[in-house]
């Protein structure tokens, strides 16, 4: 009887042990990530995602990453043929996707962005409201409504938004923007070391969306080195993205 025990035990074991690995490993690379930015770690399980999430800049930002990627040795060349650096560097062909999600208060009443589509092309035929911002890449890619149009195209207007909002598109799955919430989808796993950037950078692009735009910094250097672009300068850094 006992044997039998033992043999039933062993794969809950095993089962454990692996979610422990699972957890353990999530949390060394995903930890110093969130103390570095002020975030808390989450984790869900081996099948429900980690990441992180908080608040950034005064923004409500959840990261979530689905799959893994490749653990390389050194020396290894990724699929760009560069050579990776460090023992154990994750390649990034592994498979997965990472959700964005950054909530903030200060945008206009009633903006909203989302792609444009076959469903969005009939709802215009129908009368749905729509702002023309009057540049034809970003009318053609976007449905965008606002409760005050004028202004809308205003803050839409500034230099860098355009050229921001179409990379954006062009790098992810999915962008939407509604009731001052941003959701962004990529079709690839996210390393940790890569989600700074990103945080950055959604957060910059939210807060030049915002009618009044704050200083902001340079997501490539630490704050205290950057140099802040002045909240008079309606305008994205040159190499925001």
């Amino acid at each position: 009887m006992f044997e039998l025990f033992i043999l039933i035990s062993i794969p809950v074991w095993l089962v454990i042990g692996w979610i422990w690995l699972n957890y353990k490993d999530s949390r060394d690379e995903w930890q110093p990530l969130a103390d570095e930015l002020g975030l808390e770690f989450e984790w869900s399980g081996p099948f429900l995602g980690r990441g992180v999430a908080g608040t950034y800049r005064g923004m409500d930002v959840s990261v979530r990453v689905f799959g893994r990627h490749q653990r390389q040795p050194i020396g290894a060349r990724d699929k760009h043929g560069n050579r990776l650096r460090k023992l154990g560097e994750a390649d990034s062909r592994g498979s997965g996707h990472a959700t964005y999600v950054i909530k903030s208060d200060k945008l206009l009443p009633g903006f909203a962005l989302t792609e444009e589509g076959v469903g969005s092309k009939v709802t215009k035929l129908l009368g749905a409201q729509d702002v023309e911002v009057g540049s034809a890449p970003l009318d053609d890619a976007f449905v965008i409504k606002a409760d005050n149009p004028s202004l809308a195209r205003e803050v839409l207007g500034r230099a860098g938004i355009e050229s921001a909002l179409l990379k954006l598109r062009y790098k992810t799955s999915k962008i939407e923007l509604a009731d001052g919430t941003l959701r962004v989808n990529f079709v690839r796993a996210h390393h940790a070391y890569e989600v700074s950037a990103y945080i950055a950078k959604l957060t910059g692009l939210m807060a030049m969306l915002a009618p009044v735009a704050p200083t902001l910094h340079s997501p490539d250097k630490p704050e205290d080195e950057s140099q802040d672009v002045p909240a008079t300068a309606d305008a994205l850094p040159e190499n925001w993205w």
